[in-house]
């Protein structure tokens, strides 16, 4: 699985030159899917995440900015979790439910509202890496069982843009959120990143490839743990797909999860710029931290 090329290249030039008609006949073919990783309650040997029921509602919060307007938000957040939503229908029907709160969201924060938040000041205020694109909270029982996620956008040090523009320097809102969805349906990302962590296994039962350098399908994915300016990335990939319908397959509790108004561990997604990687860990019942920035551009 640590193979970039998947066994698409001949060994040596003299098999090259005998099986060239068969080489291009495997080029042809669409790239093999590599695999996707659970978020687990802890680094080693813990539960693998999920929600005990197939509906979870997220409740929109109004940003009060100039940057980006609630309609805005709404909209990529409802596109981002339709993507997930019509994914699952061909397997367990896992729902994503997105709605305005009752107006703005000030904290993320376990009050059984699955909060989405753009913050254009006071982002990540309980504690991790301040540059970081946008992080998910994640309240879950030793079990694995999780019952609130709250995503919170970081518009205080980055600026995000609803509508793709190959020549914007913006970056995508909507993809921004599908990956951050993807934490909350209890994926991880897809890669090692190589900070001193243990190695995640994936779905194989093999360690999970390095995020750099690696095949061009791992960098495809909605869970790939970095983004740069104008990307788009806004559908899944066939590993996203597989992990949602192994975590949420066929005969879920159509009950939903989640209010409008308020009555861990969490993931983030990295911009591509040149800095310095960080990782923060924090404990709050069981809750973590994980902010990536990588170093080198995307391929």
């Amino acid at each position: 699985m640590a193979s970039v090329w998947v066994g698409r290249r001949s060994r040596n030039a003299a098999v090259f030159v005998s099986r060239c008609t068969l080489f291009i006949a495997v080029l042809l073919l669409p790239l093999e899917a590599r695999a996707f990783v659970r978020g687990t309650t802890s680094w080693t040997d813990g539960k693998p995440l999920s929600w005990s029921s197939g509906c979870v509602v997220l409740a929109v919060g109004d940003p009060q900015s100039d940057l980006v307007s609630w309609d805005q938000l709404t909209d990529a957040a409802r596109a981002a979790a339709a993507t997930w939503t019509e994914a699952a229908a061909a397997c367990g029907g896992f729902q994503l439910v997105v709605e305005k709160a009752g107006g703005p969201l000030d904290a993320a924060r376990g009050d059984g509202v699955n909060a989405v938040i753009f913050r254009s000041t006071g982002y990540c205020q309980q504690g991790c890496d301040p540059l970081s694109l946008a992080i998910t909270w994640l309240y879950y029982d030793g079990d694995g069982r999780m019952h609130e996620a709250d995503i919170e956008i970081n518009g205080e040090a980055y600026q995000w843009d609803a509508d793709i523009d190959g020549g914007t320097a913006l970056y995508d809102l909507q993809t921004g959120i599908a990956h951050e969805l993807g934490h909350l349906l209890g994926l991880a990302h897809n890669c090692y990143e190589e900070m001193g962590l243990p190695r995640p296994v994936d779905d194989q039962g093999v360690p999970a490839v390095i995020c750099d350098p690696a095949a061009t399908e791992v960098h495809a994915s909605i869970m790939y743990p970095s983004d740069e300016p104008s990307a788009d990335r806004r559908a899944l990939s066939a590993d996203d797909v597989r992990g949602i319908c192994a975590i949420y397959p066929s005969g879920l509790d159509p009950t939903c999860q989640g209010g409008l108004t308020p009555d861990g561990g969490c993931c983030a997604i990295a911009p591509r710029v040149d800095s310095k990687r960080t990782f923060v860990e924090c404990l709050a019942g069981v809750l973590f931290v994980l902010a990536a920035l990588r170093r080198r551009r995307r391929s």
